[in-house]
C-alpha cells in the first residue's frame, strides 16, 4: 500500500496533467472558433460580432475551474469595448446544451458540444481528486506531511 506522501504527490501530478489537458482543449477550441470567425474581423482587429463564446481555465491554489464565458461587444465614445459574463453551469459537471446553443453560432455548435463533453470529464476527475484530498485532510495526513517539514506545494 502506498504511503500518504506518495498519494498526495500523485494527486498533485494528476491535477497538473488535467490542467494541461484542459489548456490544450482551450487552445484547440479558441483556434477553431477564431478561424471560423476571421471573416468577422475588421482591419483594426475589432470584432464585428455582438457576442462571442470564450473559455477560461483558472488554476487556483486548491482547485481548477473550467468556465464558458460570453464576451459582449459594444461601443462607448466611438471605441469598441467588451464585457465578459460567465455562463451558469447548473448542477453536475456539464453546461446545458441549450445554454451553449443560445450563445453559439449553428456552425460552431457541434465543436462546442464535443469540447464541453471533454471538459465535463475533466471536471469530474478534478472533483474526484478533490474528494480524495479532503479525505486525506480529514484523517490528518496532510498535517503530518507539513510537520515533517516537507515542501507542501499548493494544489
Amino acid at each position: 500500500m502506498p504511503d500518504t506522501v506518495s498519494v498526495i504527490d500523485w494527486i498533485a501530478l494528476q491535477r497538473t496533467i488535467l490542467y494541461q489537458v484542459a489548456m490544450k482543449e482551450v487552445q484547440t477550441i479558441q483556434h477553431t472558433l477564431s478561424i471560423k470567425g476571421q471573416s468577422r474581423q475588421t482591419n483594426k482587429g475589432y470584432s464585428l460580432v455582438a457576442e462571442e463564446l470564450r473559455v477560461r481555465v483558472r488554476n487556483r491554489t486548491t482547485y481548477i475551474t473550467i468556465e464558458w464565458l460570453v464576451r459582449r461587444w459594444f461601443k462607448r465614445d466611438g471605441r469598441p469595448r467588451f464585457t465578459t459574463v460567465a455562463l451558469r453551469k447548473g448542477r453536475g459537471y456539464r453546461y446545458s446544451e441549450a445554454t451553449l446553443a443560445r450563445h453559439t453560432r449553428a456552425v460552431d455548435l457541434l465543436v462546442v458540444l464535443e469540447t464541453e463533453g471533454r471538459f465535463a470529464d475533466i471536471r469530474k476527475r478534478l472533483r474526484a481528486l478533490k474528494e480524495l484530498e479532503k479525505l486525506l485532510e480529514k484523517t490528518g495526513y496532510t498535517a503530518l506531511r507539513q510537520e515533517k517539514g516537507e515542501d507542501f506545494e499548493g494544489f
